[in-house]
Parts: C-alpha cells; structure tokens; sequence
C-alpha cells in the first residue's frame, strides 16, 4: 500500500508525531549535531563518544576525517523514534555494531547517534551521495534493527536531505522529504511528507 501523501503543514489526524512542529524540532536537533559534525570535521582526531552538559550521551564514527571535511555536497538521513518502555538494548547494541564497523561501508563520511534523554534517540547519518545510502541500507545488521524497530518504537520520523556545503560548511542542514511511521496498529501506517516541511 503507497505510503499518504501529507502536505506541508499537515498532520494526519490521531497521529501527533506527524505534526510539522515535531520535524521543526527534529531540524534543530540535526543542525546541532551538524555542529559537532563541523568541529569533527575540521579537528584533527574526531571523538568517538562523550556527554555534553546536558547530560546528552553521543556515538560519533567518523572513519576519514579529511574525506568528511573536503566531501561537499553531502547526502543526509536522519531518524527519530518515539520509544516504547522496554529494555532497548539489544536494537542499541545493533546499533553500535554498525557505527563500529562505519569504514566498511562505502561512501559512508560519518554516523552518528545521540540519546538526547532516556527513551530518545535521534540519529544522523552522511554519504558521499544519495547512491551511498543503498551500502547501509542492505547491510544485514541493518536489516534487522528495521525487523525489530516496532518492538522499540511507536512511531519513526525518517528525514532525508542534504548538507548542502558539506559537513565542514557554513550552510544548513536541508530537509527534502520525511517518511512517517506508525507501529501501533494492526497493520503498519506510513505518510510521506515532500518536501519535508517550508524551511
């Protein structure tokens, strides 16, 4: 079944994580984490993980510095979950498992992950181009963090974009379109929203 089309500021009735106000923040939050993106590009050794003063934790695998740096444009995909209260480890540990191995997948510049606070995660993760993204995508690891997403999550936020001057640039995050899924019901409810919202 095609996924609804919302329109720009639309949200789908009974569904408030489909409201634009929700990807607003959503934005924010990644160009907060471009920011730290731009400081590991343009630093000599990125750090791998770390806790900011507001108790925020952070993954960040950034397997060549200097192609994250001169690599512009970029293709940007971000993720945000609204989590169920369950033992989250086994879907983080996957996770972890394919930041640690981040330099295998081709045309992959970083990956990054962020637990914003207990319960939830948002995720940011750059390639060279749109191409690039199909190396992660089907990596088996990968697929199987997707099979146990509705045991983790009630809804997804999947934001795909670009980073305009790269990842060492001055310029924004851009979003181009969001996926929206809902693991609640009997049957699984997707809405695409493209463009993603007015920026």
């Amino acid at each position: 079944m095609d996924p609804i089309r919302l329109h720009p500021d639309e949200a789908a009735s009974g569904r408030p994580f489909t409201d634009p106000a929700r990807t607003r923040d959503d934005l924010a939050t990644l160009r907060t984490m471009q920011a730290a993106l731009r400081d590991a590009a343009t630093g000599a050794q990125p750090p791998v993980r770390w806790e900011d003063c507001e108790g925020a934790r952070h993954w960040l695998a950034v397997p060549d510095p200097a192609r994250l740096r001169e690599h512009a444009p970029c293709s940007a995909v971000g993720f945000f979950g609204q989590a169920r209260v369950v033992d989250h480890a086994p879907i983080i540990d996957l996770e972890h498992e394919i930041v640690g191995r981040a330099a295998s997948f081709a045309g992959l510049l970083a990956y990054y992950n962020v637990e914003l606070r207990p319960g939830r995660h948002g995720n940011l993760v750059v390639f060279e181009n749109a191409p690039s993204r199909a190396h992660v995508a089907g990596d088996a690891v990968h697929l199987v963090a997707i099979e146990r997403a509705p045991l983790h999550y009630h809804s997804l936020r999947l934001h795909v974009g670009a980073l305009p001057e790269g990842a060492a640039g001055a310029a924004p995050i851009r979003l181009d379109r969001t996926r929206y899924m809902d693991f609640d019901g009997d049957e699984r409810w997707e809405a695409v929203r493209e463009p993603a919202l007015p920026q």
